[in-house]
């Protein structure tokens, strides 16, 4: 239940046996301090309700507390006075911060006035900065636990820079997991699912016990939350709702419905953008990017575009937005002359990771019209529970990014091998 819990209850313990020797100066602006220690009672009492020794010492300084507020509200009433209980809890939460082991503190948040602490084991308590002197407020800065960035944000965004933050953190670990088993002598391909999962939960806790490290994921988790933000005004623009963009952001992915999703999307000026992005400009076809490394192995050796199954598919963009990213980044070269400026740019302008085409960038073309094949694209707006979608996925028919996107169903060269080689017939890539 934590060490500080214990602080928390012997302090206030110790301290509620003076409230007598206070006797009626303990008043005036009581309510302050007595308000602040009922909330912190309540959250212990809650939150440790399996724990009776804990919550019989909450629930018996609660009663004292408020046995004293009567009994000096009946002899004082509202006067106000300098010696409050508010100085009480200001005693009781300094003791409790300063028993607390620094690195027992997962991160601050910088609210103004007071400071928001959560510990590792899960535990929140809001101390007033007052409580700590100005070289422990600098340690906690230095060490690079204080987070200004979140302590703005509302309670929806708040829950979606949780998520965003994990799964930075889970990507770092995923991108370490074979330089770290390698030192430990272990071949990542030998390994179970179960066993890998627990290497990455090791990884993921170093990174969060690393403040350097921690720092470039807050970082990256507060440039990718104002991407949201954008993405929601574009959304609220064409007369979506914010309640409706959230609630869907914060599901859990195996929670979403997609048909809620496409209702929600009804009535606003989404679907017609999608559309017209999609079938207007004259478009013939429909673009997806891949690595040079990705298209060789899944196109060239497997034969196959996209993941299979329902929720599988190959995610896809508009012929004129590809076209538009292209010509903007053409000085710096092109899918035929993929120099190395062009191959990040490219990833940066489509919102993925910079180093996605290192091997090189290969623009694969699938035509609209795919009625002399005999098959259906079924190309629709991507709803989120898609193989392939993760934390950064948004509604509002665009990626975090801002790119207009859609899905396709996965084409075979077995299941269709016409259609299978007009399309590696245009493809574009690197001319060596």
């Amino acid at each position: 239940m934590g060490r500080n819990i214990e602080v928390q209850t012997q302090a206030l313990t110790s301290l509620s046996r003076d409230y007598q020797a206070y006797g009626q100066n303990v008043y005036g602006r009581y309510k302050s301090g007595s308000n602040q220690i009922e909330r912190e009672l309540e959250s212990i009492i809650r939150k440790y309700s399996e724990y009776g020794s804990v919550t019989s010492k909450a629930r018996n300084i609660q009663s004292k507390l408020r046995e004293i507020q009567r009994q000096v509200a009946e002899e004082l009433g509202e006067k106000v006075i300098k010696e409050t209980t508010e100085e009480i809890g200001e005693k009781v939460t300094q003791k409790a911060f300063k028993e607390i082991n620094i690195d027992n503190i997962d991160n601050v948040i910088d609210a103004g006035d007071s400071l928001k602490v959560k510990l590792k084991d899960g535990t929140d308590i809001t101390y007033k900065k007052t409580d700590l002197t100005s070289q422990e407020f600098k340690e906690l800065q230095e060490r690079k636990l204080v987070d200004s960035y979140r302590a703005n944000l509302n309670m929806h965004q708040m829950q979606y820079y949780d998520t965003l933050e994990e799964g930075l953190i889970t990507d770092q670990a995923w991108s370490e997991i074979n330089r770290y088993l390698k030192k430990q002598g272990i071949d990542f391909n030998t390994l179970s699912q179960a066993e890998k999962d627990k290497y990455i939960d090791i990884l993921k806790n170093e990174i969060k016990t690393n403040p350097d490290k921690l720092e470039v994921a807050k970082q990256k988790t507060a440039e990718l939350l104002d991407l949201s933000n954008e993405r929601l005004q574009d959304a609220v623009k064409a007369r979506y709702s914010e309640v409706d963009y959230y609630k869907i952001l914060n599901e859990n992915k195996a929670l979403r419905n997609p048909k809620e999703y496409l209702k929600s999307l009804e009535g606003t000026d989404l679907i017609k953008a999608w559309e017209e992005d999609f079938y207007g400009n004259n478009s013939q076809v429909v673009v997806s990017y891949m690595s040079k490394n990705d298209y060789e192995k899944f196109v060239e050796g497997f034969g196959s575009i996209g993941r299979p199954g329902e929720m599988g598919g190959q995610f896809v963009l508009p012929e004129s937005i590809a076209n538009d990213i292209e010509a903007r980044i053409a000085q710096m070269g092109s899918i035929q002359n993929c120099t190395p400026e062009f191959k990040k740019q490219l990833a940066i302008e489509l919102g993925l990771p910079e180093t996605i085409f290192d091997s090189g960038a290969v623009r694969v073309e699938i035509p609209l019209d795919t009625s002399k094949y005999n098959t259906d694209l079924n190309l629709h707006i991507v709803t989120g529970i898609e193989e392939g979608c993760n934390y950064q996925w948004v509604p509002g028919t665009k990626t975090l990014g801002g790119i207009r996107e859609g899905i396709i169903n996965q084409i075979t060269k077995k299941d269709n091998e016409e259609l299978f080689k007009w399309i590696t017939d245009n493809v574009k890539r690197q001319v060596n």
